[in-house]
């Protein structure tokens, strides 16, 4: 297990479906929800269904390798954290899927010329991740590597 700074457990389902970093309404709340520019700005879910825009947060993430990033999610009613491959693609990062047997899958951050593991669970790809709160500030303690049991169903 590798040290990483405590906070709010947030497992990133990497999609390449969305548009849009989303993140679920209870997540990360006590970071500063900024209103969108337009209220009440509509989005489509895959399921052609609309989806309301509640604004946008920025929290400060903690992944198992040490690094610390921002990442701007649009608040919306999703079920778990959605980060589009789209948008690490244009922060000039690679992303990479490949079977364990040829190195496991990654984000490779290359301005930080750092690795971020990615899990494949059924299918579905994960990021761990862990929000940087008010409660937990900078608290280094060593924490499981492995999608938590509840995001790993999905």
């Amino acid at each position: 297990m590798a040290p990483v700074t405590k906070g709010e457990r947030m497992d990133l389902t990497i999609n390449s479906g969305t548009a849009v970093c989303a993140l679920p309404p209870d997540r990360a709340k006590d970071v500063k929800l900024e209103m969108p520019k337009q209220l009440g700005t509509e989005r489509t879910a895959a399921n052609g269904q609309p989806m309301v825009e509640m604004g946008s947060e920025i929290p400060a993430l903690t992944f198992r390798n040490g690094d610390v990033d921002k990442l701007r999610f649009k608040v919306v009613k999703v079920h778990i954290p959605l980060v589009a491959v789209s948008k690490i693609a244009s922060a000039s990062d690679e992303v990479t899927f490949q079977p364990e047997s040829a190195g496991g899958s990654y984000i490779e951050s290359l301005s930080l010329k750092s690795r971020k593991h990615v899990f494949e669970k059924s299918g579905i790809y994960m990021l761990p991740s862990w929000a940087v709160t008010k409660q937990t500030g900078s608290t280094v303690a060593p924490v499981d590597e492995t999608p938590n049991k509840e995001q790993a169903k999905r």
